[in-house]
């Protein structure tokens, strides 16, 4: 685990370039969920209007912001964990071959599982890392201890979505004969990103876009964010905590159940 960590932070620096430009996208994106629906419409005033017709809150520029930033976080998040998983299961098992020194000192689910653990943790505080320096700077000390309990709700979700894309990276690696996987790693960020209902509730998503996210905790995990910063301070933000405990409970119990089953695959 200590070696898996120091690689990543090698990694963050030999790439941080990549870092720069996936912060600039982020950024970019909900500056302009704010201000592209502000310009067509010719009034910023009509767009805080309509979410709070849509959220039932009233929102102030910086909050709604502030709002943006933080669900958009996600973007980076998605994106850089089932990439990774990807590249990385096929590079270990396709072209080094490690996996067989993997499988005779450990066993695949154990192997699977830290590396989600530690890696995917990891992709998770450096693809939100840069909310660390402009949520304090929209709303000052609030805006630390916000960044605090967004990475505490997305780390677990991280986890849990490194070990999904490890299952389907898997099947895809020993099942099938692709050669290209990152094509099918591209694919699926767009289509959960399209299907959690990020920027608007998730019942307004198309049915079966939805049945798609709810492979993944997402859906849970956008609706604990939009209540942690639509409700700060609100009994009613501990409603949704209990309910993303129990999914987490859940959605890290069934991978990992179906990760020993498919180590009796790759054995064979």
């Amino acid at each position: 685990m200590k070696a898996l960590l120091y690689r990543e932070f090698v990694w963050f620096k030999r790439y941080f370039p990549d870092y720069l430009g996936m912060w600039a996208i982020q950024l970019g994106f909900s500056i302009g969920v704010v201000f592209m629906p502000a310009y067509i419409s010719g009034s910023q005033a009509y767009v805080l209007s309509r979410l709070k017709t849509l959220y039932g809150v009233e929102f102030t520029a910086g909050g709604l912001i502030a709002f943006t930033l933080t669900l958009s976080s996600l973007i980076g998040v998605v994106a850089l964990i089932v990439g990774d998983v990807f590249s990385t299961l096929y590079y270990e098992f396709r072209i080094a071959e490690t996996n067989l020194t993997v499988m005779e000192a450990s066993t695949l689910a154990d192997f699977l599982f830290y590396n989600a653990l530690g890696r995917s943790s990891l992709l998770c505080f450096f693809a939100t890392l840069y909310l660390l320096a402009l949520l304090p700077l929209i709303k000052g000390l609030e805006g630390l201890f916000l960044y605090l309990a967004v990475l505490a709700l997305l780390l677990p979700a991280s986890i849990v979505l490194g070990l999904l894309s490890s299952i389907l990276a898997l099947a895809t690696i020993t099942l099938t004969p692709v050669r290209r996987p990152w094509a099918i790693a591209n694919l699926i960020p767009p289509i959960l990103l399209a299907s959690v209902g990020l920027y608007i509730p998730v019942e307004l998503v198309p049915f079966l876009l939805r049945l798609v996210a709810y492979i993944t905790p997402l859906p849970f995990v956008v609706e604990a964010l939009q209540a942690l910063l639509l409700f700060v301070g609100q009994p009613i933000i501990l409603g949704y905590l209990t309910t993303l405990l129990v999914v987490y409970t859940l959605y890290l119990t069934v991978p990992i159940v179906l990760l020993r089953r498919a180590e009796r695959w790759v054995r064979s």
